[in-house]
């Protein structure tokens, strides 16, 4: 696989053009459980390509983000977890949405058992991660920090997402 340079960028992100991809991953601090949108808010993440990243760490700013990429086509990996996570801090009407994991689990969900992104990543690009995001069952006192390469781990998992779509376009 390619190594590509990535710089998340600082700011909100721009305005995303009419039909243009937009992935988007958001990330919890202290969930009671796995895949329960329960905790704190950590950050979201938006890519418009594998190079042009933007996090937003301030929960606050959610409203602005998502009016500035409703002209998009959203890309996200279990979206029912995002969506229930920015609603809780944004009016977010119903819209066509790529969710990876629903298209993946649509086409082969009689060949495969599992469809997280660990899983999908693995099929389709052939990458295999071995460690988990700092947080994801962390302590339940107090917010921890973010590793420095965990931001880059964040960027790599919303270009991946973004990648498995092009891909199956093929």
């Amino acid at each position: 696989m390619n190594s590509l340079h990535m710089e998340i960028k600082d700011g909100l992100p721009r305005k995303a053009r009419n039909g243009e991809f937009v992935a988007l991953d958001v990330e919890m601090f202290q969930m009671s459980k796995p895949h329960r949108a329960d905790g704190s808010f950590a950050v979201l993440s938006v890519a418009f390509g594998p190079t042009e990243i933007f996090q937003i760490t301030d929960y606050t700013d959610i409203p602005e983000v998502l009016e500035a990429l409703e002209d998009g086509v959203w890309v996200m990996q279990n979206a029912l977890f995002d969506l229930r996570v920015l609603r809780r801090y944004a009016d977010v009407s119903q819209r066509y949405i790529h969710d990876t994991m629903l298209i993946d689990m649509d086409l082969f969900g009689g060949w495969y058992s599992r469809f997280s992104l660990k899983n999908l990543a693995r099929r389709w690009l052939g990458v295999v991660r071995r460690c988990r995001a700092a947080g994801d069952r962390g302590s339940q006192t107090g917010v921890r920090r973010r590793p420095a390469g965990q931001c880059r781990y964040l960027c790599l998992r919303l270009y991946r997402s973004r990648a498995l779509r092009y891909r199956s376009r093929r």
